[in-house]
């Protein structure tokens, strides 16, 4: 190493990271968070998008971010890795690590979740923290100097892993758990790799050809990933204008459940917002018990969900199960099965809410008992 300590890899990783969450930033058009929908858009991972082909997801969803905060904790802790590793094994190791840790952090992420949208580099950091824990356990002299490291190192490495034991705890935090655990599996696997090439009673690892090699190859997959999360990119950006016309979160939350006035307000501040129509196709109900406002609210609301592929498949069949029984109060029985028919061809999504699958159960026998299937 020539006595002088460099950061290249953990120095680049960090800008990059950086840099990306700039991105989120302006086409979310807050500093403090990034939209659901922008994250999909720029290469979330997701069980569904991966498998439909979009394989760049594996590697993208470590540069992305959920919120500032999220990306400060994973920023200060690749900075801590990356101090004390990236100068015994040097930077295309450290490259290695992180590509190996990312890749199997999104593996386990997608098989473990199938409706979870999962994004950060923590899983990429884990795979630091473990690789890196093994080898200065097995290649550190015995000795106050190897205790010292080690100690330096699980003490990074247990916050880390407090998310899953407090799992029940942070549930609104979406803590992707199987991403940690990926990711530390990931960097125990590729150690046994490392201590090949760290021969016992050296200071630090051989850069041999085999890493070299695999070192480019990750920067290639990482550079590619990219190239094909911003090709596919502008293609989404219909989806994402449509979201900057949606209601924020903290307007859903606050809007009076009881109060017709406040909904129809929401509605005309926000148009294209199914969600919004459906709350205040909800309240209309239970307040007036007028179905043909409701009915005009539903129907309004499946269109622009449908339209926006941003809305998740639940949701589209939760306002069809609404509108179908909507229509059955109407007596309008012709228009319910038109209604209902996707969802009798192809069946109720596990996520539907327990209330609305059981209506449906009752509308299905009417309505479902003769389709083909």
């Amino acid at each position: 190493m020539g006595g002088r300590r460099r950061w290249w890899a953990t120095g680049v990783a960090l800008a990059l990271l950086a840099g990306v969450y700039a991105i989120e930033a302006l086409v979310s058009g807050s500093a403090l968070s990034a939209d659901g929908r922008v994250l999909i858009a720029m290469g979330a991972e997701s069980r569904g998008l991966v498998l439909s082909g979009e394989l760049y997801r594996l590697f993208t969803d470590a540069l992305l971010h959920a919120n500032l905060e999220h990306l400060l904790a994973n920023g200060v802790a690749l900075a801590i890795a990356g101090y004390y590793l990236e100068p015994v094994v040097g930077w295309r190791w450290m490259v290695v690590l992180l590509g190996a840790g990312a890749l199997g952090g999104s593996i386990a992420s997608a098989a473990a979740n199938p409706e979870v949208i999962s994004v950060g580099a923590s899983s990429a950091i884990m795979g630091v923290f473990a690789a890196g824990a093994i080898a200065i356990w097995r290649r550190f002299p015995e000795g106050k100097t190897r205790s010292a490291a080690l100690w330096r190192f699980m003490r990074l490495l247990i916050p880390a892993l407090i998310p899953i034991a407090n799992r029940s705890q942070q549930g609104n935090l979406n803590i992707d758990v199987a991403g940690h655990v990926g990711g530390a599996l990931a960097g125990c696997a590729i150690a046994p790799w490392l201590l090949r090439d760290w021969p016992a009673g050296e200071a630090a690892p051989q850069p041999s050809i085999r890493v070299r090699g695999t070192a480019l190859a990750t920067i290639a997959l990482v550079a590619l990933s990219a190239a094909a999360a911003a090709i596919h990119l502008p293609g989404q950006m219909p989806d994402l204008t449509a979201a900057a016309a949606m209601a924020p979160y903290e307007e859903l939350q606050a809007l009076d459940r009881k109060s017709e006035t406040a909904s129809r307000a929401l509605v005309e501040k926000y148009p294209g917002d199914p969600r919004v129509r459906m709350m205040h196709a909800m309240i209309v109900l239970e307040s007036r018990k007028d179905a043909a406002i409701a009915e005009a609210d539903l129907r309004q609301a499946l269109e622009s969900a449908e339209r926006n592929k941003l809305f998740r498949p639940v949701f589209t069949q939760m306002l069809r199960a609404m509108l179908a029984g909507v229509l059955m109060q109407e007596g309008k029985r012709v228009d319910a099965r038109r209604t209902v028919e996707p969802l009798c061809a192809s069946g109720i999504d596990p996520e539907m809410p327990k209330e609305l699958v059981s209506t449906f159960a009752e509308m299905r026998k009417e309505l479902c008992a003769s389709h083909p299937r």
